[in-house]
């Protein structure tokens, strides 16, 4: 299971950039019932972002209404990343088809 562009883009809309250094990103989630919501779906997204070979692990904290994902920025640059949560819908895209083709082959062989 993957996370679809759709998906991807419901969770981007509803969250913005709170702190992001390389390799530790903190997403912030605009209303506590997006927060609730999260929730419910973070368990069925577990697999499909622990299949995901850049992302070391990823927190949902309900207090603070916010997500922390940490990852390799060798495999996901922080720009990348960036442009994966941003504002630009069609940069956020363009950012996941680009980590998408680039690592769909790790994800393939178990690497």
């Amino acid at each position: 299971m993957t996370l679809s562009v759709n998906e991807l883009a419901t969770l981007r809309q509803s969250v913005t950039i709170a702190h992001h250094i390389p390799g530790r990103i903190r997403l912030k989630f605009k209303s506590i019932l997006v927060t609730q919501f999260a929730q419910l779906q973070i368990k069925r997204w577990h697999d499909a972002i622990a299949a995901f070979p850049a992302i070391h692990n990823f927190d949902l904290h309900s207090s603070s209404a916010s997500l922390i994902i940490e990852y390799d920025p060798k495999l996901a640059t922080p720009t990348l990343i960036n442009q994966l949560f941003g504002d630009d819908a069609s940069q956020a895209e363009a950012a996941y088809q680009q980590l998408f083709d680039s690592l769909s082959p790790l994800v393939q062989t178990g690497a």
